[in-house]
């Protein structure tokens, strides 16, 4: 993110992992937007009961 520009996103260096999101000392940065609405909702039920990790080795 460059500090010159919070709001602007470099289409050739993004990878969508939201680290940017984390680190935004303003708050200006965020997942918005109706898709985001619909998706939050599944997320926060599949997310709301604590699960232990499974380790897979193969």
């Amino acid at each position: 993110m460059d500090p010159a520009a919070p709001k602007k996103t470099d289409g050739e260096r993004c990878i969508a992992c939201a680290a940017c999101i984390a680190v935004c000392p303003t708050g200006a940065r965020a997942f918005r937007g109706p898709a985001y609405q619909l998706a939050r909702k599944g997320f926060e039920k599949k997310c709301a009961a604590r699960r232990e990790p499974v380790a897979f080795f193969g």
